[in-house]
């Protein structure tokens, strides 16, 4: 009936809005944390798991809760948080045994391939660079690395993918971590990625006073760094497609720092109103750029949704400002 609990949590968790815009931002990111992890659980713990439940799809009303594309056909950060976890092959993060898991819903096996790991702290430091050998049978997940703390690995020194090492960081450690898995063909290309921030330390839950609908938390996990993460200026290209379909939009991304671009949200308006243009299918969202990667994304407009208007692109990030190229 209102957002107390949903605000408590984000703003302690992300730190207080000082505007609507900064508080539509971080709940983005929320959303995509939060949703992203139940669809990966089932995937990690099938055939144990039996199945799982999103409720809900999208809203009959505009809303605030739960919805994967609002009353307005706008695709948020939950759907692209569920989009990443049901990927056929994917590496998954196991918040709860602290592992980096393959999986292969594929009807393929996978050989000759290899997982990928980096962990990187709030200055973009990598902490852990590893590459194991990949080989799953059709329909079977594999451990790829166990994590532990990220604390003590970012006080015991850098593991690199060459088995090499530096030496260990400040003792002070980071109070947030990124960690980016991948599944690279033996020519290099990227066959499936994934990307998390994750906390120092996790929330900690109330379980004594958990009601049906809710288990409080006493302690909430900080990612407030997030918000102090070091600016970053990305060169970015886009163009549009003209089809009898409406429009098809192809965008460039490419961050030439030594920094991580986190969370670039990308997104179309009409040139007349300035409203946010959908339905618009994207193939990804919401994407962070390790140093010096780059990224092509697409997105389809059906006519409908132009109404004779011209689009408009835009970007942002949570340490990417804003832009209209």
């Amino acid at each position: 009936k209102n957002l107390d609990r949903y605000r408590a949590a984000l703003d302690a968790r992300y730190g207080a809005s000082a505007s609507l815009d900064e508080f539509a931002r971080k709940a983005q990111v929320a959303n995509y944390e939060a949703m992203r992890p139940m669809f990966e659980s089932f995937a990690i713990r099938w055939p144990d798991a039996k199945g799982v439940v999103q409720w809900m799809l999208n809203s009959a009303w505009p809303d605030m809760f739960w919805q994967l594309y609002d009353w307005y056909l706008v695709p948020n950060g939950a759907y692209f948080g569920a989009r990443a976890a049901n990927q056929p092959l994917h590496v998954a993060y196991d918040y709860g045994e602290r592992k980096v898991v393959a999986v292969n819903d594929t009807r393929d096996a996978i050989r000759g391939a290899k997982a990928r790991v980096r962990v990187l702290d709030a200055a973009s430091r990598v902490l852990l660079d590893e590459s194991r050998p990949l080989a799953l049978a059709a329909g079977e997940r594999g451990e790829v690395v166990s994590l532990g703390s990220l604390a003590k690995l970012a006080s015991r020194g850098v593991s690199m993918a060459d088995g090499s090492s530096t030496a260990a960081l400040s003792s002070a450690a980071a109070p947030v971590y990124f960690l980016d898995t991948r599944i690279e063909s033996d020519r290099g290309e990227t066959l499936a990625r994934n990307f998390y921030w994750l906390p120092a330390e996790d929330d900690v839950l109330d379980w004594a006073s958990t009601k049906y609908y809710v288990t409080p938390v006493s302690r909430f996990a900080d990612l407030t760094a997030l918000q102090h993460l070091p600016p970053v200026e990305l060169e970015v290209a886009h163009r549009f497609e003209h089809t009898t379909e409406g429009e098809v939009l192809h965008v460039t991304l490419a961050n030439p720092s030594d920094r991580l671009a986190f969370f670039v949200e990308l997104s179309v308006t009409g040139e007349g109103g300035g409203q946010l243009i959908a339905p618009i299918d994207w193939d990804d969202n919401y994407i962070s750029l390790l140093p010096g990667e780059h990224r092509e994304v697409m997105a389809t407009i059906p006519a409908h949704a132009l109404a004779g208007d011209h689009p408009v692109f835009h970007y942002q990030g949570i340490n990417v400002r804003e832009r209209a190229p």
